[in-house]
């Protein structure tokens, strides 16, 4: 059952399509979904990460989400800074998904949907927002 993951941390976030079995995000161009600084981060202002790019709070591999039974999980991946769904920590425990649910990846934000309609082949794991009114 494919999902998406909305980045709300900057005005007009991609959206990623995540499809089963599992996918890795994080830094790294090793992952599945690669978060960018330029596309999907902004500047850090007060605490200790005072003026870092928030995607320097994410780990390089970060978390991984698997698609189980027809449910969609997280895990975080021992990362330094901690994921969070819905404001609450889940350490590096295999947690359930919902429509809906606000996860949290060091300093950045995405909400996660399980998609109703199935992608067309070939569908990118990246895909542009559609136009306003669509």
């Amino acid at each position: 059952m494919p999902a998406t993951l909305k980045v709300l941390s900057v005005p007009n976030g991609r959206t990623f399509v995540l499809t089963p079995p599992k996918q890795t995000i994080g830094r790294s161009e090793k992952c599945d979904i690669v978060l960018k600084p330029e596309t999907d981060g902004y500047t850090v202002v007060g605490g200790e990460n005072d003026g870092k790019n928030s995607i320097e709070t994410l780990s390089r591999r970060h978390a991984e989400f698997a698609c189980i039974g027809g449910r969609w999980t997280i895990t975080d991946l021992g990362s330094r800074n901690g994921t969070k769904v819905n404001a609450k920590g889940i350490g590096q425990n295999e947690t359930y998904l919902d429509n809906d649910d606000k996860i949290g990846l060091g300093g950045t934000d995405l909400l996660f949907n399980v998609k109703v309609d199935e992608p067309e082949s070939g569908t990118p794991n990246v895909s542009a927002d559609p136009p306003p009114g669509e």
